[in-house]
């Protein structure tokens, strides 16, 4: 199908941190500040208490802060085959009433080129303040706006008393080296990411805590490592873990071609799973307990396992006229039934695991690098390895619904939120919303989620969660990210 080329606006990374940044300056040196301010205009009255040095501004006068607290960050919007338009703009945070502890403080845009760019800063309710703030940035030339959003948990400490807190959550930077494999338990209170050199960490989903590390085991004595093959950690790079139904096992598979069930009360791995000829890419339950299991691999097989059991129940794609290409995703239906799988030869391939039964489809001349699966209606979704996003009809293949395209950066991960948005992650170090419009059989960007300073976004999860807020619950959905710079973050959608 025709590929349409949507718009998209990119401000500062770290744009958050210009907030941060303004704050600490401003308390560092607001009781300068503000008796320098006093003395130049000879009518504001200095008042000092036991708390803090407060500023009491008289009638008809407006403090303006000092030019120090205002930083300056760039924002600019693409639609392939235009021109960039870009631009630059100043944050001002401007301290509300006397600016004591106890009072509220905003942060607001002041200003940016406004016959290019207009932009909000959108602050959220006091009893949510860990939620990351987010700005809409609008651009005038080319019609278009995009919330552009932060990770959750700012500085707390410093930010405790601020309507919006700082935004830069990122967990533990003990994983120095690139994530590939993220998941968040059933019950949403762990997490575990696994990276390239054989580690996994198991931390909590509220405040990053490092809870247990799934590593190759020693020997005590001789303090050599004990053989993968039997209940050592992996060797090669962690591709995939997964928390199974219970949310106190793992499942984990590698470049060292094992799969590995985890003990993660005990960091032990109990079961070691071999028959894959090379790097597993994804591994998917088949039922509510997580008994039956399939996994794919670059060897372009698809495995199914019993956890009872030591070899694989069945072997799909095993002859070497394989209707597969090297598998880089696969997921299940919800109800086990058959997996979408997405290979390096640009086809989509439905497998029926009760008949065996395939249908596949060439749907691009490029590698199929994500895959995810609606669990409501027909749909399904592709990422290529050109940053195309493809939606197709699962009972006829070759039906395109539409086909849409940010930029040519590679597509890592596809996820659908309650089947009306995708949350896709790509090399470029993007995470970005987009709105599916059903009707009008289209979708658009509406969201990017910032942190990464062009470190590809390998993997993505999200979970729904219930969370205590002032008098009531509140239901959150909580996106986890994971990237080639060692960094989990997380938002709220």
């Amino acid at each position: 199908p025709p590929i349409s080329s949507k718009p998209y606006i990119l401000l500062q990374h770290d744009w958050h941190l210009s907030i941060r940044d303004a704050v600490r300056r401003y308390r560092k040196g607001k009781a300068a500040a503000g008796g320098s301010r006093a003395a130049a205009s000879g009518t504001a009255k200095v008042e000092k208490d036991e708390s803090d040095v407060k500023i009491v501004e008289p009638a008809g006068l407006k403090l303006q802060p000092p030019p120090e607290f205002i930083t300056t960050v760039w924002v600019s919007a693409f639609r392939e085959g235009e021109p960039c338009v870009e631009s630059h703009g100043d944050f001002d945070v401007v301290f509300a009433g006397d600016d004591a502890p106890t009072k509220k403080a905003s942060c607001y845009w002041k200003r940016t080129d406004e016959t290019r760019f207009s932009a909000t800063l959108q602050h959220f309710n006091q009893e949510q303040p860990e939620r990351g703030p987010r700005v809409l940035v609008t651009s005038n030339e080319l019609k278009y706006s995009s919330t552009i959003v932060a990770p959750d948990h700012a500085w707390d400490e410093v930010m405790k008393d601020l309507v919006v807190p700082a935004p830069k959550y990122q967990y533990d930077r003990q994983n120095v080296r690139a994530i590939y494999a993220l998941d968040i338990s059933p019950f949403v209170d762990l997490a575990v990411a696994g990276t390239t050199n054989g580690l996994m960490r198991v931390f909590s989903v509220k405040d990053g805590h490092i809870y247990k590390a799934l590593r190759p085991h020693t020997n005590a004595q001789t303090g050599r490592k004990s053989s993968p093959m039997q209940t050592g950690g992996h060797v090669g790079d962690i591709s995939v873990n997964k928390f199974f139904p219970s949310g106190k096992v793992i499942l984990s598979g590698s470049s060292d071609r094992l799969l590995k069930i985890w003990a993660v009360e005990h960091a032990q791995c109990v079961k070691t799973f071999t028959g894959h000829q090379d790097r597993i890419s994804q591994v998917c339950f088949l039922d509510k307990t997580g008994r039956r299991f399939v996994s794919a691999s670059m060897d372009k097989t698809l495995r199914m396992w019993d956890c009872s059991g030591a070899e694989a129940v069945k072997i799909h794609g095993e002859k070497k006229d394989s209707l597969f290409g090297q598998i880089h995703d696969c997921e299940a239906l919800e109800d086990g039934s058959c997996i979408m799988l997405a290979d390096s030869l640009g086809k989509l391939s439905f497998l029926d695991l009760r008949s065996s039964n395939v249908d596949s489809s060439q749907i691009s001349t490029d590698k199929l690098m994500a895959v995810a699966v609606s669990s409501i209606g027909h749909e399904c979704f592709a990422g290529t390895d050109s940053g195309e996003i493809l939606c197709l009809d699962r009972r006829k293949m070759s039906k395109y619904l539409f086909s849409v395209k940010k930029n040519n950066a590679e597509i890592r991960s596809i996820l659908l939120v309650n089947d009306q948005a995708l949350i896709t992650t790509a090399s470029d170090g993007s995470t970005t919303k987009w709105k599916i419009y059903g009707e009008n059989a289209d979708c658009n960007v509406i969201a990017e989620y910032v942190g990464p300073d062009c470190e590809p976004v390998n993997c993505s999860i999200i979970a729904a969660s219930s969370e205590n807020f002032g008098n009531g619950k509140s239901e959150n959905t909580t996106l986890m990210t994971a990237a080639a710079d060692g960094i989990v973050r997380k938002y709220t959608l």
